[in-house]
């Protein structure tokens, strides 16, 4: 069969992508009109085009590690940019977060307000900055068996940091 112009576009585009006849014609049966290829078709486009279509999918594949986030630059950057945002925001009024509980029930039913620390947001954000870190190759140094290891800090060690010390560690100065 004879294909058009558009039909063998888009057969050299899923010969690029790897596809083999039996699912070209899986597809092609949905185009409109549908249309079929011989494995001889194939096999005779690959041959023909195989040296442009590998340079093709070379350079979509360069070009997909050389933008957005598969740059160290622009991950690090991103993360770096969140971490602002939620430091910010802790920093500002969200430290301590307010609660209110019901005690009992019924009749004897009281509310107590109480204060307590959002160490979930600083969980966040440390995990933000251990990530920073991982990009760049900081914050690492040598265990005494050789291997590699990062300083970490429990729940409990947080909440007993002043509010300097918690915005040293968020950006990063302790």
């Amino acid at each position: 069969m004879k294909l058009t112009k558009k039909q063998k576009d888009k057969v050299l585009a899923w010969i690029g992508e790897g596809l083999q006849s039996d699912e070209m014609n899986a597809r092609a049966a949905k185009c409109r009109p549908p249309f079929s290829v011989s494995r001889q078709q194939v096999d005779f486009y690959r041959d023909s085009r195989g040296v442009a279509l590998d340079e093709l999918k070379q350079a979509s594949e360069s070009e997909a590690l050389r933008t957005g986030l598969a740059l160290k630059e622009e991950r690090v950057s991103t993360l770096a940019e969140l971490a602002e945002r939620l430091k910010a925001e802790l920093l500002g009024d969200k430290l301590w977060l307010t609660r209110q509980r019901a005690l009992g029930s019924g009749d004897w039913q009281q509310f107590i307000t109480e204060q307590h620390f959002n160490n979930v947001e600083i969980n966040t954000l440390r995990a933000l900055l251990d990530d920073i870190a991982k990009e760049t190759n900081g914050r690492t140094y040598q265990r005494r068996d050789g291997a590699a290891a990062e300083e970490t800090l429990d729940d409990e060690d947080l909440e007993d940091l002043s509010d300097e010390e918690l915005e040293a560690i968020a950006e990063g100065r302790a």
